[in-house]
């Protein structure tokens, strides 16, 4: 049968095999483009709304910044806000000095909205948090108190005898600052927030 093609036709044949198999071997470039940024009204900071009586939190009788028990995910919520936020101990290298990185992440997409770095100084941890998707940024401190001294206004899940208070300073002309109690979700970072963890679970 081969020698009905002639040698113009087994040349032929070998040029086609060849850049079949080419095509094969070599496959086509896929450009990967990352997932937009998707924040819901939940998690947007401008859903935080000043409470109708102030309440008092006992900031004096706070307890040394708590290392350990910090580290992983937690939960926040007040009023209509909702958010998770991470916590991960970090250090420089050549410092002897501590630092935290801290991610809030959206309640209802799971993604990361907003970083920053917190320092700790008097027992309380400070972070100027910047959104990643509107370019925004407020102050976030995180706060030890003693589980007897929680104001029973404020819900947060008492670890070893203490709770964590989130304080949200706004960055506008009229700064607010927002308390809420934390709940620990999981003590690890890579926390599914797509799972059975649903806030209308917890007790705030």
């Amino acid at each position: 049968m081969l020698r009905r093609f002639g040698f113009h036709g087994m040349s032929s044949l070998l040029f086609l095999l060849l850049v079949n198999s080419f095509s094969f071997a070599t496959p086509s470039r896929v450009t990967k483009t990352k997932p937009a940024i998707q924040q819901s009204w939940q998690s947007d900071i401008s859903t935080l709304k000043p409470d109708d009586i102030p309440v008092p939190i006992p900031f004096s009788l706070r307890l040394p910044f708590p290392w350990t028990l910090t580290y992983g995910t937690w939960a926040a919520q007040k009023g209509e806000f909702q958010s998770y936020f991470s916590f991960k101990i970090i250090q420089e290298r050549g410092s002897q000095e501590r630092q935290i990185l801290v991610r809030q992440i959206d309640a209802v997409s799971c993604s990361v909205i907003a970083r920053g770095i917190g320092f700790v100084k008097n027992d309380s941890m400070s972070a100027k948090m910047l959104n990643l998707v509107d370019g925004r940024s407020y102050i976030l401190d995180l706060t030890s108190l003693p589980e007897a001294v929680l104001p029973k206004q404020i819900s947060a899940t008492p670890i070893r005898g203490r709770a964590m208070i989130l304080s949200i300073t706004t960055s506008c002309q009229e700064q607010e600052t927002f308390h809420m109690g934390l709940h620990k979700m999981a003590n690890q970072l890579d926390f599914d927030c797509n799972s059975d963890h649903d806030f209308g679970k917890l007790a705030f």
